[in-house]
């Protein structure tokens, strides 16, 4: 059995629980009613180099892709060309390596058009760095506030949004978040794809506030892993504060997802028992 309890409910009651017992907990399929799912994502056939005879006498390949007429008809609506961040690479800022060769592996984070990160989805990850460009960290929902309606369900479901601390939107193929820690609370869902999420209890003392940039880490020899869970889309992830976390999608589709960060009263934490 997992270690991260599943529930297939969720209200402000239930994070605010969350917070009390300080552990991580699953919400199995409690998003998938989230407009976002439909709307950001969709299905296209994939283009095979089996023959002719071969694609006729199997089924369609699907392949989920990031709704780009979507996005676009937003920019286009609302005249606005957002900067988003944009990652290339693997990233593990506790080790220091030498700068790789190839450029696949090179690490870059940078800011571009949402407009052209679209464009680059076109773009086969084999034939260039850029082809796998993962929007991290970036805060689309801020930035086109027309998405908030995609995800507002999930919203509701915070204790009390005038503690959210911040929210950032993440979309790619075969991407990865090293391990560490966040100083707030996390509420994480999964609008498309799967990604895989490694957790291991925390080696801090739990508390608020930024900690500058401790926290990035390889675990040490007695840390051992907590869990591992896959969320898929409609699903969400409570990650308390200080817990170490590692995140990589799951396949070659498209990933989507939205995290929430938010602040827990000390009332919160002490008055209620899970």
């Amino acid at each position: 059995m997992s270690p991260v309890s599943i529930l297939q409910s969720i209200g402000p009651e239930t994070i605010s629980r969350c917070v009390a017992g300080a552990a991580p907990l699953i919400f199995k399929s409690c998003f998938k009613s989230l407009p976002a799912i439909s709307k950001w994502m969709k299905y296209e056939k994939t283009r095979s180099s089996e023959t002719a005879d071969q694609q006729a006498s199997g089924p369609d390949q699907l392949t989920l892709r990031l709704n780009r007429d979507y996005f676009m008809s937003l920019i286009e609506d609302t005249k606005t060309d957002p900067l988003v961040y944009v990652e290339s690479g693997r990233y593990t800022q506790w080790q220091e390596m030498p700068i790789p060769d190839n450029d696949h592996e090179r690490f870059i984070r940078t800011q571009i058009p949402l407009s052209l990160f679209l464009k680059m989805q076109d773009i086969p990850a084999e034939s260039s760095p850029y082809g796998d460009l993962y929007l991290a960290q970036t805060s689309l929902l801020d930035d086109l506030p027309l998405l908030l309606e995609d995800v507002k369900p999930a919203m509701d479901n915070l204790p009390h949004l005038k503690h959210v601390y911040g929210t950032s939107t993440w979309i790619g193929r075969r991407t990865f978040t090293p391990r560490h820690f966040d100083a707030n609370e996390n509420l994480y869902v999964m609008i498309g794809g799967q990604k895989r999420i490694t957790l291991w209890e925390p080696s801090h003392k739990r508390g608020k506030g930024y900690l500058g940039n401790n926290n990035f880490g390889e675990p040490s020899s007695t840390e051992k892993v907590f869990d591992t869970v896959i969320l898929s889309a409609g699903d969400g992830l409570f990650i308390p504060n200080r817990w170490w976390h590692e995140i990589s999608s799951v396949g070659n589709d498209m990933t989507a997802s939205v995290n929430w960060w938010f602040r827990s009263s000390e009332k919160e934490r002490s008055s209620i028992n899970m």
